[in-house]
């Protein structure tokens, strides 16, 4: 940030949010809202390049009575005759950084005059206690202002600030390579950057002369007239703060100062794209930057011309929203303050048609458990990126290893129908919805003998058993088991079966199993039979 005096009320600072240092109100101010804090004072010569400066308490002791003091400062201008005005305080009241000089009056007029090498101006006000004669009647770069009556000449003078008023205008938080400099330029008529050639000139009709440009106190440029620019190259130097001054000087050598804390930066930033080679029209594009000085934009590219720009450093980029379908090269460019540019850049596939699939289970399937939706005859241009399931008010997603299945576990959620809407994404960000109606069933059916000899009963021929299978959502099938291996199968209500003891020994069991339309199984009892 540069240091020196604030701008003065009725001014803003520049778009980049960086704050002028100009002249400040220390004490008082001109009437309206406040003006911006200012940072600390900088280090400020008054007086005549390579000579003492002027304005301190050492010289106003030894500058003797007023009229000594105005002789040395300039030529002798004889005052008017006027009442006697007397000063608020000692002389010493009249302080340079001061916005405005209080001058206690009990009638009549007061007088002021701006002492500058050869021009002397005057500013009449009708006085009465209180009043206050501006700032705004010194018009040079620098000039020595002095309250005049008829009683009171002497040691009433004080030199004030200069009035053209100097510092970095678009002073950077880090610089690279070759840079044009500007001034913000503040006088008492023009009271912001000075952008036209008519403001420029208003400068040196003001008493600027020269404006250096020092980097850690050497100089690197210096211009002397409009448009008040300098360009510095700080391409060979290492990385490492560095301390710009403006140093502004009037046309009789006086000198002001004002710094910026910058820094040298030569690294490019660090860039994360986040595209895996597919893209559509208006697509999204995420994109992270970091930097050791500030990030000042993020620009996307397709086929080099500038679609989307962001300030941010984490953002999210939109490719052209009027793109067809074909291949395109894409990139990101990002820039620090210092102007050193990272860019990522790659070939893509713009693809604008949504996937078409099927899924399973299809529609009126009955399911249980953990259920795994599978997009499967998938037709698209950039293949299917992933997979979401909406089931019961949940959203379930495929993994990135298999982006085609999406699984739900389905246990804890009550039974019965449910809507299920299953949307794919291509990896170019299309999508199509797909909605299925399935019957969720978790609970196990019911399966006993219906007809059958009894438990450890004899046998010596082929006999009958009939069983009896009930479920809430169907029963799909009935199987019979003996010594635990299907030997039946029934899907007809009824479920009968037969068995010839002679296919399996002295002894032998029976027990039966029943699955429902979801899946679930339930097993009978067992009975052992002997021949």
């Amino acid at each position: 940030m540069g240091t020196g005096r604030r701008h003065r009320q009725g001014t803003t600072g520049p778009a980049d949010g960086h704050q002028l240092a100009g002249p400040g109100l220390d004490g008082e101010h001109d009437s309206g809202s406040p003006g911006p804090e200012p940072g600390p004072v900088s280090e400020r010569k008054i007086g005549p390049a390579g000579g003492p400066g002027r304005g301190g308490q050492a010289e106003r002791e030894a500058a003797g009575p007023g009229r000594q003091a105005l002789a040395e400062r300039g030529p002798e201008v004889a005052p008017p005759e006027v009442g006697a005005p007397a000063f608020v305080g000692a002389p010493t009241s009249l302080y340079p950084r001061r916005g405005r000089v209080r001058m206690g009056q009990t009638g009549g007029c007061a007088s002021a005059y701006a002492v500058g090498a050869s021009t002397i101006l005057e500013n009449r006000m009708t006085g009465k206690t209180g009043r206050t004669i501006r700032r705004g009647i010194a018009t040079l770069a620098s000039a020595t202002l002095i309250a005049v009556g008829a009683a009171s000449p002497a040691g009433a003078d004080s030199t004030a600030d200069p009035t053209v008023w100097v510092d970095i205008w678009n002073g950077r938080s880090a610089y690279h390579g070759p840079t044009t400099v500007q001034f913000f330029l503040m006088t008492d008529t023009v009271g912001y950057p000075l952008t036209s050639d008519k403001a420029y000139a208003a400068a040196a009709e003001h008493g600027l002369a020269r404006i250096d440009l020092l980097a850690d106190g050497v100089l690197v440029g210096t211009t002397t007239e409009q448009p008040w620019t300098i360009t510095w190259d700080p391409s060979t130097l290492p990385e490492a703060p560095v301390r710009l001054t403006a140093r502004s000087y009037d046309q009789t050598g006086h000198i002001f100062d004002a710094t910026f804390s910058s820094s040298v930066d030569h690294t490019a930033p660090t860039l994360r794209v986040y595209q895996n080679g597919y893209i559509r029209a208006g697509g999204e594009i995420y994109v992270e930057a970091a930097d050791k000085s500030r990030i000042t934009r993020i620009d996307l590219l397709a086929d080099d011309k500038i679609i989307d720009s962001s300030a941010a450093s984490t953002t999210l980029l939109h490719w052209d929203r009027n793109a067809i379908n074909g291949p395109a090269t894409l990139a990101v460019r990002a820039r620090d303050t210092a102007g050193n540019v990272a860019e990522y850049r790659r070939a893509v596939l713009v693809d604008n048609v949504p996937p078409a699939f099927t899924i399973t289970p299809a529609s009126g399937a009955h399911v249980r458990g953990t259920v795994s939706f599978t997009a499967s005859g998938v037709r698209d241009a950039s293949g299917i990126g992933s997979l979401e399931v909406g089931f019961a008010g949940t959203w379930y997603s495929s993994e990135p290893a298999a982006p085609k299945v999406a699984r739900v576990d389905t246990r804890g959620i009550p039974d019965g129908r449910k809507v299920v809407q299953c949307t794919a994404f291509d990896r170019a960000g299309n999508t199509t919805t797909i909605k299925r109606t399935v019957t969720l069933d978790n609970h196990a059916p019911t399966v006993t003998f219906a007809k059958a000899p009894k438990n450890k009963a004899r046998v010596s021929r082929s006999f009958p058993i009939t069983a009896k299978a009930a479920d809430r959502y169907g029963i799909a099938r009935v199987q019979m088991l003996v010594n635990g291996k299907v030997v039946a199968t029934d899907s007809k209500a009824g479920y009968r079966f037969t068995i010839n003891p002679k296919k399996y020994g002295k002894k032998f069991t029976v027990h039966l199993r029943a699955y429902d339309k979801a899946g679930n199984l339930k097993n009978s009892s067992k009975r052992t039979y002997r021949r």
